[in-house]
């Protein structure tokens, strides 16, 4: 739920006109908010989409990976045939650095869900 529930609902206490409908009045402030929150996550997971595909794209027509290592790549072509939430979660995680905390966030899911996707796509990697 955003940070900012309780604060909106403290600098629009002024407007609550009547003290029996704080409840509904409450639940409508929440449920805005929560759709905001909602929205705004969306764009950034489209954008982490975004800035996934075009990664893949400079990789595949810049070879940055050193093509004289023959391990590196078929590396690099088994993590390709990974699904692909696993795919961008090992891009974050070995990759960008990310820690498990920071993409869970980024990805809106669970930290046992980025340790189990992180553990399944190791495995098929093996």
């Amino acid at each position: 739920m955003p940070k900012t529930v309780g604060t909106s609902l403290l600098k629009k206490i002024y407007s609550l006109k009547e003290a029996n409908s704080f409840g509904n009045w409450a639940l409508t402030i929440v449920n805005r908010k929560v759709i905001d929150w909602t929205r705004k996550n969306k764009r950034n997971k489209e954008k982490l989409h975004t800035y996934y595909k075009d990664s893949q794209e400079n990789n595949d027509t810049d070879n940055t990976y050193n093509t004289n290592d023959d391990h590196r790549e078929n590396i690099l072509r088994a993590i390709k045939k990974l699904p692909e939430n696993q795919q961008i979660i090992m891009r974050l995680f070995y990759v960008e650095d990310c820690s498990i905390l920071d993409i869970s966030n980024i990805l809106n899911i669970s930290k046992g869900t980025v340790k189990s996707r992180l553990f399944y796509a190791r495995e098929k990697l093996k």
